[in-house]
Formats: structure tokens, C-alpha cells, sequence
């Protein structure tokens, strides 16, 4: 169990702040010593000299030499740049830049830019800590850290290793290290209150946070820098479990009383078909939740066409059998349409009844959806958003599932839940999530796998081609003219901007004007367009054109990431293929692929780094959609993995999905023994 954190005396101004200083951190969240001190180092790099002339690109260093010339100039409107000309030797190869620029507005301010010269004076020693960076004007320090020494610096009496910090406008990275350094010294003989108990932290090998806090700002060696890193990611991975853990307790209600056991063989038997082992365990978990005396809170993640609706209908039809109702909310008309259709097709041969609601579902035949969910005669509904409207509502509701969960607030998920007493949950998502994501992003819930598709499977084969290249986009278009000349359909995706959304729009629309006019490469085919900013019905009538086949390629934005199936589509063509995650990549790509025909997915790749390469070589390397969300963690990192999930961002200073995968898994055991062991736990 974790305790209260108090902040220990002395404060701020007591450490030697100014009162502007101290105004100055408020800004950036800093309101105490411990906010400071959790400002946390970038990296650490190894505090050893290096000589200017032995620099090499690419390697973080320190130098040790004479300031020669201190600049700062605005080389345009808006941008900063601070120059530091270094000098540890006679010759021109003894001398490097260190740059550093800022968009800052206290940093355009005379008064600041003179502070700053004052603080470096020509013929200063320096020890500047920065990264070497090769440019057309030769080697330089980016973004480095400058401290004004003595002259008989001795290294040897120096910190082993160096911490870097970021920027936090309006101070510097050596600003906010010289601000952490001064409160350390501060609080030396002053206790500081531990978040973790002396259980957990002897159960688990941590080190006090005092030490933690040493350790990661004033690090001796690199054994040290690893136990205090080890210990503050735990108590973040430790700190966020608890939270999620409570939620759920929170969250799950006692049910009615035990419940029958479900007979599924009708059920079976009228799919058609056999359940994969995968849909098999993951079904049997599902059972298994019904029949506890808690309601169920369960997330069911399943690569493109494993077949999860199956899941959800066999999940459906356990709990109508048990003599509840069923609502089953997905996020277009056009899924609710085709995920109706198939429940219809599976559950009204066995006696339960199923209607669909949406905004165009028709005033008569919406009232009578309504009337039959209060009285209780219809036992199963599919819909949109509408299900959420207030005049919905349900006898006795007994289960929600939530597909493509990541689409709703999490106000939506929980209005549904709140349309009965005592209801299960079951979420749906065909975006893998690697596993560590899951226990940070869906730890309130159980989470199962659908890792194996079934029998019969079209595979898909991909292709990434040089988007800068004209020859190269010629050659995509003409593999994808070809498919449709031959009486198959095609997409063509442009991404969405998240910085403005409008400049998606526009090159949709102007991408489909180029492409269809006299001339053009798609002029003699028929084309539909559909985007976010068409009307509801719009869309429906664009998607319905594609799916009855009278339109032959649809050009979209991602609006067809979820919701349209075509067997007839064989061919996925993504323009700017770099700026999509690879999930989202891989969910486009299952468009297609869908029924018996041979398909592929084509994307054009205009990015020239190289992460952005190996990331699209990895799309054409493998199908498996658990495999590229690893990698797309690995070579994108969490932030812009959790940016394309859109679920926010996950609250760490230091922790790291990727590299401290291992103290996740540890944090998670631990904060359930001790949430287990809590009143009421």
C-alpha cells in the first residue's frame, strides 16, 4: 500500500530560489522540492574528457577547453541561436561549435540575451556536454550543456557520469540541473517520505526513494544509476497498477447470483463452422467470467479476421440463455450493418431476436426497436452511438460489447454500462496491442488474445514502393489499374494530419480531382471519394456503391479502416505509408484480402530515415499483427504508439514500455498482492 507524500522543509526559497525562480518552476508544474527533483535527467553520459580534434557524429561527449566566443543571434524571425565557440588546443581541429536554439520569447529579450553573456565570458574555462552532429559547416555540440569551471579542474574530483537534462522553457537543461544539484545539497540531512512500504521495497530488491533520488542525480557509477532507475520505475509502474487495479474494484458489481452454465452446442452448431483453438479458450474465459459472482470486465484483442464477432456472438447467446438482454455498440453504420447481419444470421434460427439502431435507422422502425428493449421481447440490439440516447432503454440488460473500443470515450463505454444493474462488459479491438501496453492501458480489465486466424485465409502480399520517385508511383498504379481492369476493386488512402485535419481533406479532394479528370490515371474508371467531413448519409450511400460493386475504386481517408468488408477488393494502396503506425498500417491492409482472390496492399513511402524504413520493411516481412505492434513499439517508442491508439499519454517521467518491460510485469505482481491485501480488497 502506497503512503501520502508530504513535502519536507526546507522550501523552495529556503534552498536559495528567487521568488521569479520559483514563480518561473510553477509553470512548468514544479511546486515543490520533490516536483524539482522528479524532473529527472534525460541520459546520463560518461563525464571522461574527449578531444576536440577525436569528436566522431553521432556519440554524446564531454570537452574540457577555453571559451572563445559566446553568440546569440536570431538567424530567423522567432529562433534563437546560442553559439559557444570552444577551444582545448592551437589548431582549427581543436576548436568546435556548441549550438543550442530556442523559440522561447524570454529568450529574444535583451535583457535575458545580456544575463547570458555576463554568464559566459570570453577566455572562461567550459565543460560542455553535448551530441556531435555532422553539418555542411563541419563538426558541432547540439543542444548542450555549458558550465563555466576553474581552471585546475580536476576531473578526477568530478561526478563519473554526467546527467542531461531537457529544456523546460524558460530555463535550460543546465539550469534545471543546477536548480536539482542545489536542492539535493539542501535536503542532505532532511527526511524525505518514501511512497513505498519497507515490505515491498525489501520483497523486491528497491532501494529507499532518498537514494533513488541520489542515485539518478548524482550517480558515481553506473551499479548506482541502475538500482535508482530500477526503483523510481517500479514505484511509476507501481503507482499507475494500483490506480487501475482499485478502478476495477470499483467498477465490478456483484452480479444476481451464480449463473447457470450456458449450453453453447446449439450455438455451435448453427455457425457453420469450427472455432479456432484461440476462439475456443478465449470463449471458455468468457463463460468462466459469467458464472463468478462479480460482472465480467473483459478486453478481447484479435488480429484482422480471427475471428472475434464469433466470440462475441457465442458471448451473446450465453447470457440471453440466462435470461438477460444483450447490446452490442460498434462505431459506423456501416459495421453496425455487417456485425447485425451476422449475428442475425447465427442467433435468430435459435429463437433470439435481433434489430440494429443507428442514426438512419427509420422513425417507424425505431420506435418499435425502443418499445421492444423496454419490454423486453427484443433480446438483442446492435448500434451505433444511438444506443447511448437517452429514450434507449432496456429491461434488463445483462451484457455490453464494445467493438472497435478504442473509438468511444471512456464516458460512452460507461453510459451503456449504466442502461442496466449488475451488467458484463466485453470490449473488442482488432489494433494488437503489445503486452505491455495492455496492462498499462486496459490493467481494470482481462485481457485475451485471439493469436491464430482461421483456416482459408487469403494471404496478402506487400508492397513498399520509393513515393518520391516517379517511375516507382507509375508502377503502383499500374499493378492497381490492372487488378480492376480484370473486374476486382481497389482503395486508395491518404492519410489523415493530426495537426490539421483540413490539409488531409484538401489532398483527398485534390488527389481525387487529379486522378479522375481528362488525363488522368483513374479518369476512365469509376471512382467514389469518402472522408470525414461527408454527412452520414453521404458516406453510407459512397460505402453502399463500393460494396454492391458500382463503384470501382474508393479513395478515402481512414474512414475505411474499420466497417467495409468487399471480397472483391484485392487491392490497398496508402499514399505517405511513413506517417501511419504500423497497426494502423496493418488494419488497413486487412481490407483486402477478404475473399478468394490473391491481394495486395501497396504503400508509397516518401520518408528517407531510416526508422521509417525499417519500420514499412517490417509491414512487408510479416502478416501478423502481434509481431508488428512489438515492433512498432520498439522503433516508434511509446508516445507516438499511444498517439495512434488515441489514448492519451501514459503519466511517466522515467518508465519505458520498451526497455523496462521486465519491471512492468514485477510492478504489476506486486500491486496486486498489495491491492488484494487493502480493506475490502
Amino acid at each position: 500500500m502506497t503512503e501520502t507524500i508530504t513535502y519536507p522543509t526546507p522550501t523552495l526559497l529556503e534552498c536559495g530560489l528567487t521568488p521569479a525562480e520559483v514563480g518561473s518552476l510553477r509553470r512548468i508544474g514544479v511546486y515543490g522540492l520533490l516536483d524539482l527533483l522528479r524532473l529527472f535527467p534525460r541520459e546520463h553520459v560518461d563525464n571522461v574528457p574527449c578531444r576536440i580534434a577525436d569528436l566522431k557524429p553521432g556519440t554524446t561527449v564531454t570537452v574540457v577547453g577555453t571559451l572563445k566566443l559566446f553568440q546569440v543571434t536570431e538567424p530567423r524571425p522567432r529562433l534563437v541561436m546560442l553559439s559557444w565557440t570552444i577551444s582545448d588546443g592551437p589548431t582549427k581541429r581543436d576548436q568546435v561549435k556548441a549550438l543550442k536554439f530556442s523559440g522561447s520569447p524570454l529568450h529574444r529579450t535583451m535583457g535575458w540575451q545580456r544575463a547570458e553573456r555576463a554568464q559566459y565570458p570570453n577566455g572562461a574555462s567550459v565543460l560542455v556536454t553535448g551530441t556531435v552532429k555532422q553539418s555542411r559547416f563541419g563538426l558541432s555540440l547540439n543542444n548542450p550543456q555549458v558550465r563555466v569551471v576553474s581552471e585546475d579542474l580536476e576531473l578526477s574530483g568530478q561526478a563519473a557520469i554526467q546527467p542531461l537534462y531537457s529544456d523546460q522553457k524558460p530555463f535550460t537543461g543546465t539550469q534545471i540541473g543546477d536548480r536539482v544539484q542545489r536542492v539535493l545539497a539542501a535536503l542532505q540531512e532532511q527526511p524525505i517520505p518514501d511512497n513505498l512500504s519497507h515490505d515491498v521495497r525489501a520483497q523486491y530488491g528497491l532501494i529507499e526513494y532518498r537514494a533513488a533520488l541520489v542515485g539518478i542525480h548524482q550517480p558515481t557509477d553506473r551499479a548506482q544509476l541502475e538500482q535508482a532507475v530500477r526503483r523510481l520505475v517500479f514505484e511509476e509502474f507501481y503507482d499507475l497498477e494500483c490506480r487501475l487495479l482499485r478502478k476495477r474494484q470499483q467498477l465490478t458489481q456483484p452480479t444476481r447470483g451464480a449463473a447457470p452454465t450456458a449450453n453453447l452446442r446449439p450455438f455451435l452448431q448453427q455457425l457453420g463452422f469450427d472455432l479456432t483453438g484461440a476462439q475456443a479458450r478465449v470463449l471458455g474465459a468468457i463463460l468462466g467470467d459469467l458464472q463468478q459472482p462479480t460482472t465480467m470486465r473483459r478486453l478481447v484483442q484479435g488480429d484482422v479476421g480471427s475471428g472475434k464477432t464469433a466470440v462475441a456472438a457465442g458471448a451473446v447467446y450465453a447470457v440471453v440463455r440466462q435470461g438477460h438482454q444483450a447490446a452490442v455498440m460498434v462505431p459506423t453504420t456501416a459495421l453496425c450493418e455487417q456485425v447485425y447481419g451476422k449475428l442475425a444470421g447465427w442467433l435468430t434460427p435459435l429463437g433470439i431476436s435481433v434489430q440494429s439502431l443507428h442514426g438512419s435507422t427509420p422513425a417507424r422502425e425505431r420506435r418499435q426497436v425502443i418499445n421492444a428493449l423496454a419490454d423486453g421481447t427484443l433480446a438483442v440490439v446492435v448500434g451505433t452511438q444511438a444506443l447511448l440516447q437517452p429514450e434507449v432503454v432496456f429491461q434488463h440488460l445483462g451484457l455490453t460489447v464494445i467493438d472497435e473500443e478504442h473509438r468511444f470515450g471512456v464516458e460512452q463505454r460507461e453510459a451503456l454500462q449504466h442502461k442496466g444493474a449488475a451488467v458484463h462488459r466485453l470490449s473488442l479491438t482488432a489494433t494488437p496491442i503489445p503486452r505491455t501496453l495492455a496492462l498499462t492501458l486496459h490493467g481494470d480489465q482481462d485481457v485475451s488474445t485471439l493469436d491464430e486466424l482461421p483456416p482459408g485465409r487469403t494471404p496478402i502480399t506487400t508492397r513498399v514502393y520509393d513515393g518520391g520517385r516517379q517511375s516507382q508511383v507509375e508502377a503502383a498504379y499500374s499493378l492497381l489499374r490492372s487488378q480492376v481492369l480484370q473486374g476486382h476493386q481497389a482503395y486508395i488512402v491518404f492519410p489523415l494530419i493530426a495537426a490539421n485535419a483540413e490539409l488531409d481533406l484538401t489532398a483527398a479532394l485534390t488527389a481525387y480531382n487529379d486522378l479522375t479528370r481528362a488525363g488522368g490515371r483513374l479518369a476512365d474508371l469509376k471512382v467514389g471519394l469518402l472522408h470525414g467531413k461527408l454527412r452520414s448519409k453521404e458516406k453510407e450511400s459512397v460505402m453502399a456503391s463500393f460494396v454492391k460493386g458500382e463503384t470501382q475504386v474508393m479513395l478515402a481517408t481512414t474512414v475505411i479502416e474499420v466497417g467495409i468488408d468487399v471480397p472483391n477488393a484485392t487491392v490497398m494502396l496508402i499514399h505517405h505509408g511513413e506517417r501511419f503506425g504500423l497497426a494502423q498500417l496493418h488494419q488497413l491492409r486487412g481490407r483486402v484480402g477478404r475473399g478468394r482472390y490473391d491481394s495486395c496492399c501497396l504503400v508509397l513511402n516518401e520518408a528517407r530515415s531510416e526508422t521509417a524504413k525499417a519500420r514499412l520493411r517490417c509491414l512487408e516481412q510479416s502478416q501478423d499483427g502481434f509481431w508488428l505492434a512489438e515492433q512498432d513499439l520498439q522503433l516508434r517508442g511509446q508516445g507516438d504508439v499511444l498517439g495512434t491508439l488515441q489514448s492519451g499519454i501514459l503519466p511517466f517521467r522515467l518508465a519505458n514500455l520498451v526497455i523496462h518491460a521486465d519491471i512492468l510485469e514485477t510492478a504489476r505482481a506486486a500491486a496486486m498482492r498489495s491491492v488484494e491485501s487493502e480493506p475490502g480488497g
